[in-house]
């Protein structure tokens, strides 16, 4: 594997759950330029996820992670299961099977017929030490505006 530290310019990539403070504080330098592909992003503008962000940072002084995001939209999935009425399991597993566009944090949620949470994948990057959103995003297979996806 190419590196930065020999001296490398190849263009880094990662997946889900690399994007935290830690592989900017650790990386340094060598992180700048890694493109990461995640479930989440606390810079995404909805509401939902504006309010998680405020009330992380008020508690941790810091940014929410993947994990924490992801954490939170499956307690408040189940909990809005159980809300429809849903007392059992075999009852909460149904009402889950037929979440369609529920909006947590991460983004929309519905479950696909694997029983999957079909999600928004977001593309980030390192830029000046910090991992932000890339301008551009995919969609449907086609590269668009975050804007388009952001909201």
């Amino acid at each position: 594997m190419a590196s930065r530290a020999a001296g490398s310019a190849d263009q880094l990539s990662a997946g889900d759950g690399v994007a935290s403070s830690q592989l900017t504080q650790l990386g340094g330098g060598a992180a700048e330029g890694i493109t990461l592909a995640d479930d989440y992003a606390p810079q995404l503008q909805s509401k939902e996820n504006q309010a998680f962000v405020a009330k992380w940072r008020a508690k941790y002084k810091a940014d929410p992670d993947t994990f924490a995001a992801l954490a939170y939209d499956a307690t408040n999935v189940v909990i809005a299961a159980m809300k429809s009425g849903a007392s059992d399991r075999e009852a909460i597993q149904k009402a889950l099977k037929n979440t369609k566009n529920f909006v947590g944090v991460t983004g929309p949620i519905t479950f696909d017929k694997q029983n999957d949470a079909a999600r928004n994948v977001y593309m980030l990057n390192v830029k000046s030490g910090a991992i932000t959103l890339n301008s551009e995003q995919l969609k449907d297979g086609k590269i668009v505006p975050a804007s388009e996806i952001i909201k």
